[in-house]
């Protein structure tokens, strides 16, 4: 066996990740499902880099070798989708159907096991020599399609959940889901990347290029797969409950009114925040307001989309902000500006600094200033 120093690096990532998977799985920290979920993320996108670096090593040597299945594509997709429904809901029950979405991964195994995958001499895309090359080509082709459906799939789900957080908080911090919205998207990148090469590959070279081309994108790969690994281990736990319960259809037809009723209903939902402040809140939510208005929590977010033109998270906090402009020129100039946001119904020191800079274009500092120096 030749090691070099991408090997080297690689092998030193992916042992880190099996070794996170492995401490998740003995996690007895809740939850416990979102941590299983996690290391199966962790041990799927590990395993095809593992064995391509142990390929290229020549740690395959012997023929008992080379029947180890170190890779199982049909993982990938159905691991990071389930972890992003479970994580995105703490509350999620996990029902039988959902272990049929790891049905082609038992599959993949059992084929990996067969004598078909043993016939094939010569692992690539081009010309077919046999029906056992074929077969094997078609297994690539759905596991090629799986993960990309499946990626659609996790980023359509982590999409929608940033939306209705956004029309049932008011305060994002330990609701949002941006940090998992970043691996995500970075795998789809990587995903995109490796089948261009592999086209490149199979077309230009007729699939003997050299692995050498294909070690920045397996470190890539493993910093990714280590990111997410590392993060939602030690990220905290999401206090946003009822995601999936919220995307289930429902049969009321009094949620739909007409544009006078939902005039009159905002008009109404105006005068309540005006007179009980209750933006001054921390954490309040929709079904709060829903409470204080008697108005049914999904038609009280149509009122909010369709008069006031914003979801729930920007309007509750257009009235701490103009609060909070109103309060900063009377402000103690021994209080903190951040003392003076939590006043006014702020929770989130970064929530608070990025609606700021969002609708003035400047920091609190520098707003502050520009008040005092006018």
């Amino acid at each position: 066996m030749t090691i070099n120093l991408y090997n080297l690096i690689i092998l030193i990532a992916t042992v880190h990740g099996l070794t996170l998977s492995g401490l998740l799985i003995l996690s007895k920290n809740k939850p416990r499902k979102t941590h299983m979920f996690l290391a199966l993320v962790l041990i799927f996108y590990t395993l095809p880099v593992l064995k391509s670096i142990l390929i290229d090593i020549g740690f395959f040597t012997s023929h008992a070798l080379s029947l180890l299945p170190l890779e199982l594509i049909y993982g990938l997709g159905p691991s990071l989708y389930l972890y992003t429904r479970t994580v995105s809901d703490p509350g999620y029950q996990l029902r039988k159907v959902d272990l049929l979405h790891f049905v082609p991964v038992a599959l993949e195994l059992i084929y990996y096991l067969t004598p078909s995958y043993q016939s094939v001499p010569y692992y690539s895309f081009g010309k077919i020599q046999n029906a056992h090359h074929l077969i094997w080509m078609l297994q690539q082709s759905g596991g090629i399609a799986s993960i990309l459906i499946y990626l659609g799939l996790s980023l359509r789900l982590l999409i929608r959940y940033s939306r209705w957080v956004q029309d049932n908080y008011s305060d994002m911090h330990h609701k949002n889901l941006r940090w998992l919205q970043k691996p995500v998207i970075l795998y789809t990148v990587f995903f995109a990347l490796w089948f261009a090469l592999r086209g490149v590959d199979i077309f230009y070279f007729q699939d003997n290029l050299d692995i050498r081309p294909y070690y920045p994108l397996l470190i890539i790969l493993s910093v990714i797969t280590y990111w997410i690994g590392t993060k939602g281990y030690l990220q905290a736990h999401i206090k946003a409950m009822g995601y999936s319960q919220a995307q289930q259809p429902v049969s009321d037809g009094n949620n739909s009114q007409d544009s006078a009723t939902l005039a009159t209903l905002y008009a109404h939902v105006q005068k309540v925040m005006q007179d009980e402040q209750l933006f001054l809140h921390n954490g309040l939510t929709l079904t709060d307001l829903s409470q204080h208005t008697n108005i049914n929590p999904r038609l009280l977010s149509q009122v909010i989309n369709t008069q006031a033109k914003v979801n729930f998270y920007q309007y509750i906090n257009q009235f701490r902000l103009n609060i909070f402009k109103q309060k900063l020129q009377q402000m103690d100039a021994s209080k903190g500006i951040f003392d003076l946001a939590l006043e006014c119904g702020f929770n989130s020191k970064t929530t608070f600094n990025q609606i700021f800079k969002t609708d003035t274009g400047m920091t609190p500092s520098e707003f502050k200033k520009q008040i005092q120096d006018a």
